[in-house]
């Protein structure tokens, strides 16, 4: 995530860990390398409530979340990538 974003090693976990904000052109650039909405980072906020607010995930997300983003930006084919978005999207919320 980092390499494709174009931001110093080690920036992605420090955003993570909330030790440095995050501005919005990063979070424009993220949404679409993982072709999500911009509201996908701000899901499960009530109204008036900051990120700052929230909980920081437990340490084996955030090591899921970085092993899965890395694994990700190395699959070099656009239509896989969707493929697997899908795919997750689809386990993720099987109503929909």
């Amino acid at each position: 995530m980092e390499k494709a974003l174009l931001v110093p090693r080690g920036m992605i976990g420090r955003l993570e860990r909330g030790e440095k904000g995050l501005d919005a052109g990063l979070l424009i650039a993220m949404t679409q390398i993982l072709d999500v909405p911009v509201g996908y980072f701000f899901d499960g906020l009530a109204p008036g409530q900051t990120g700052n607010t929230l909980a920081k995930p437990a340490e084996e997300l955030v090591e899921e979340v970085r092993i899965l983003l890395t694994s990700f930006h190395s699959i070099e084919s656009v239509s896989e990538r969707r493929q697997i978005l899908a795919l997750v999207r689809a386990i993720a919320d099987p109503g929909s």
